[in-house]
């Protein structure tokens, strides 16, 4: 908004409209202003994708107290004043204003300084005029509300001159310029809400109305979709209920319903009764909108109960409907979201081979009935669901030859080993004391055996012999456990158990397990059928598997064993099936799990749809 919009002085004299100049004169002469104006703000509409915004136009000074000369300078507070005059006309407030012109200081509340004094008297939208009554008030802040307080009575004076002027006939231009003015108030926006709250604006306007509401119709009920000055609408209202009840009144009807109604009117006016009693008292007029002379919505208008609304306005309501109408309707089918134009279009397509009535329900029966043919007779893959761990086709196991001590390891969990591969290492300090203690001993038996033989004693000389061999039989199984002390792979491979970094040092038993290397190239899917479809899997059955790992990846199976014995019940009962890997992938790891499809023949899709159905059925039953 500019600082001060342009000031143009009315054609009508120096005191303007004689109707206008003697209302602020009046208030001038009784000591409550020191002057007085009325200003019509003419404000220009810019529109938006979102709404519109008013622009400030040009003040027009409607009348003056104390009247100008013709070519006399305006007073420099008229530029204050139309700029607050433009202000409340463009945010659109309703009640007196007051602005203050050089104030003092805030701590004196008896200092007396100028106001600028502002009541509105008519609002509009779009190219509709506003009038403005302007007042050059001397006081202080405490005395400047007893001052407006006294001011006030202008605005009911103007709208009782406004109701006056309203009873008489309307001219045929002035007709058809009302009944252009919606329409041209919709055409400024692009967006539903938009133009519909600007049109209700624009007939409130032009009514003189309290309240203007839009509804259109969804389905076989109505829903309200604007009200004049409302940016948004709660729908659990009663006011809201209760508007709308009155509108599919009108629809019902396709009628105009008015209440009061006049004597001959053959309208029921129930719901047009209840809202003018309960949200009023007022007179309310529904009229319907249509497309092509069918009811699609419908206007309610709602003013005083002294002020119905006339034959006269009916008929240019009724041409403001048929021209705005089809704006609001494309409007309105633009801004729906997309499942509902999608739906929209293919009624639309329908219903020109399938007839205009009833083309939904037409459209389900085909639906239905090429679903059931389908059901019947196409066949689709039916494939058994069932949860699967890999394992490895062979692991062989490294274990601890003697009771010992762990010196060292050399390999761990996930190391790729060959056949003959160091492991890890025993301690061998012991044995090593114990074979030299008894070698001695074996040599000492030797030497102890020659003497005696060469002496001629044959008895000892057996017995040291004997001696000597046992000792040589010590030292041949210590040569065999300092040997087997180095841990080596069985076969070629990878290391999935020995991690043995925490009990280096640590005794260990013979026969403990310390690795087991297992050949990851070759694994086997281990399944977990359930019980209630383990009679749909046969030996040689191909499947895919998905491991969690991988989703996306599919790896082909061939089902090569099925255990005839179910598994415990904490598994659920269900049976063990080993299926081979046809090509295994090189990510592939031993422990991963995933969830396995085995193919079971072709069903038709009725079947493959209710088997499960059907089969708990029978067991709950026993059919």
């Amino acid at each position: 908004m500019t600082a001060h919009p342009p000031i143009h002085r009315a054609p009508t004299g120096p005191e303007g409209d004689p109707f206008l100049h003697g209302l602020i004169k009046g208030r001038c002469a009784d000591g409550l202003a020191d002057a007085g104006a009325v200003f019509r703000i003419r404000l220009t509409t810019i529109a938006s994708g979102d709404g519109s915004q008013p622009v400030e136009g040009d003040a027009d000074i409607l009348a003056i107290h104390p009247a100008l000369a013709p070519d006399s300078e305006l007073p420099s507070w008229l530029e204050i004043a139309a700029n607050a005059a433009s202000a409340r006309v463009q945010s659109g407030v309703h009640d007196l204003g007051a602005t203050p012109i050089n104030p003092v200081d805030e701590g004196d509340a008896q200092a007396v300084f100028q106001w600028i004094v502002a009541a509105p008297l008519r609002f509009g939208v779009g190219e509709a005029p506003s009038a403005v009554a302007v007042f050059l008030v001397s006081a202080s802040r405490s005395t400047i509300e007893d001052s407006m307080a006294a001011l006030a009575p202008v605005a009911s004076e103007f709208e009782a001159h406004e109701r006056r002027l309203s009873a008489e006939p309307a001219s045929p231009i002035d007709r058809i310029n009302d009944a252009v003015a919606p329409l041209l108030a919709a055409n400024a926006h692009d967006r539903f809400f938009a133009a519909a709250v600007a049109v209700c604006n624009e007939i409130e306007t032009i009514c003189s109305a309290s309240r203007v509401s839009i509804g259109f119709l969804r389905g076989r009920d109505i829903r309200l979709s604007a009200i004049s000055h409302t940016e948004k609408i709660v729908r659990s209202m009663r006011l809201v209920r209760d508007i709308e009840g009155a509108m599919e009144e009108s629809i019902d009807q396709d009628r105009e319903v008015i209440t009061p109604a006049p004597p001959d009117s053959p309208a029921v006016d129930r719901a047009a009764n209840e809202l003018a009693r309960k949200h009023g008292p007022a007179s309310v007029c529904v009229l319907p909108l249509r497309i092509g002379g069918e009811p699609i919505g419908a206007i309610c208008i709602e003013r005083d109960a002294n002020r119905p609304v006339s034959l006269s306005e009916i008929e240019s309501l009724r041409l403001a409907c048929e021209l705005l109408t089809p704006r609001l309707h494309d409007l309105s089918q633009h801004d729906r979201w997309i499942g509902a134009r999608a739906a929209a279009s293919i009624r639309k397509s329908a219903s020109s081979w399938l007839g205009p009535k009833h083309t939904w329900a037409k459209l389900l029966a085909i639906a239905c009935f090429v679903m059931i043919v389908f059901l019947i007779v196409a066949k689709g893959e039916h494939r058994v669901s069932a949860p699967f761990a890999l394992q490895t086709i062979e692991q062989r196991v490294a274990p601890a030859p003697f009771d010992g001590y762990l010196e060292s390891r050399t390999a761990t969990i996930g190391d790729r080993v060959s056949a003959g591969a160091v492991l890890a290492t025993l301690d061998t300090s012991a044995l090593l004391l114990e074979r030299a203690e008894a070698f001695a001993g074996m040599q000492g038996f030797t030497a102890e055996a020659d003497r005696a033989r060469g002496s001629g004693k044959a008895a000892d000389a057996l017995i040291a012999e004997a001696s000597a061999r046992e000792l040589q039989a010590t030292v041949d199984l210590l040569d065999w456990r300092i040997e087997r002390a180095v841990i080596r792979s069985p076969i070629d491979g990878v290391v999935v158990q020995g991690d043995l970094d925490a009990i280096i040092g640590a005794p260990v038993r013979a026969g403990d397990t310390l690795f087991v290397v297992a050949p990851i190239d070759a694994l086997r899917a281990e399944l977990s059928v359930d019980a209630s479809r383990i009679a749909d899997v046969r030996v040689g059955a191909e499947g895919m598997l998905a491991t969690t790992a991988d989703p996306s990846a599919r790896v082909r199976f061939v089902v090569t064993s099925i255990d005839p014995i179910a598994l415990d019940e904490e598994a659920g009962g269900a049976f063990r099936v080993v299926a081979e890997i046809s090509e295994s992938p090189g990510w592939l790891r031993p422990g991963m799990e995933g969830v396995a499809k085995i193919d079971a023949g072709s069903k038709r899709y009725a079947w493959l749809w209710s088997h499960r159905l059907v089969d708990w059925v029978r067991m709950r039953l026993w059919i």
